[in-house]
């Protein structure tokens, strides 16, 4: 799918191919995949990025009428309760698109990172070993201008993220009122209000982390307006 994204001033032309169809052949970037054994996973947290992210993944699956192709989502625990939200967003997803998602949920983190809110590489590493032959998205988005991140940060264990990884992150080069377009662009918009953002709360949101604060400038900036989250 190709869709021009973001408010006036980030306007940006984005691409998402989940593969490609060659006679009976089909392709992951320069992967050669049959049919039979394909899927794809997604790292789902419940917040706007990977549900979006996942919608994105049925989309293109429902365009070429191969919704049958498993996709499994997993979900690392974190102390801002990725694992409740991820499966209210996930029942909502397999609602709207009429499909059974593999959820492989309450992952362990490692430690540190849990104490963070970071993801460990542990996880990560982890998922890779066990699940051979499956490309994983990931949500991870550009980091906010300085007048919303008032700090320095960088993305964790950015060697993940090549080309020549198994995993794919397709918002790396996008800001958040990108990512939030896409929600209207697929007529998606409906699943906002049982994503959720803040690193603070579990629940609700704290209106003063950076998360809280990148999510807010996502709505401001597209003009729209933040319907909240709801627990279902």
């Amino acid at each position: 799918m190709k869709l021009i994204l973001g408010p006036e001033n980030l306007q940006t032309e984005f691409e998402f191919t989940l593969y490609k169809q060659v006679g009976s052949m089909f392709y992951n970037d320069s992967k050669l995949l049959s049919m039979k054994h394909y899927s794809v996973g997604a790292y789902v947290s419940g917040g706007l990025d990977s549900t979006i992210m996942l919608c994105m993944m049925l989309t293109e699956l429902r365009n070429i009428n191969r919704l049958d192709i498993p996709v499994t989502c997993f979900t690392i625990t974190k102390s801002d309760g990725p694992t409740f939200y991820a499966t209210q967003v996930i029942k909502k997803v397999e609602e709207k698109f009429s499909v059974k998602l593999i959820h492989k949920n309450e992952i362990p983190n490692d430690l540190e990172q849990d104490k963070t809110g970071d993801i460990g590489p542990t996880p990560i590493k982890d998922i890779h070993s066990q699940n051979i032959g499956m490309v994983v998205y990931m949500g991870i988005n550009r980091m906010a201008p300085d007048d919303i991140r008032p700090f320095s940060q960088k993305l964790n264990n950015p060697y993940i993220y090549g080309k020549d990884s198994v995993f794919r992150a397709p918002f790396i080069n996008l800001h958040k009122p990108q990512i939030l377009d896409i929600y209207f662009k697929l007529g998606c918009e409906d699943l906002i209000t049982y994503t959720h953002s803040c690193t603070v709360l579990k629940e609700g949101a704290c209106g003063e982390c950076y998360s809280c604060a990148e999510r807010k400038w996502g709505f401001d900036s597209l003009g729209k307006t933040d319907p909240g989250t709801i627990i279902v």
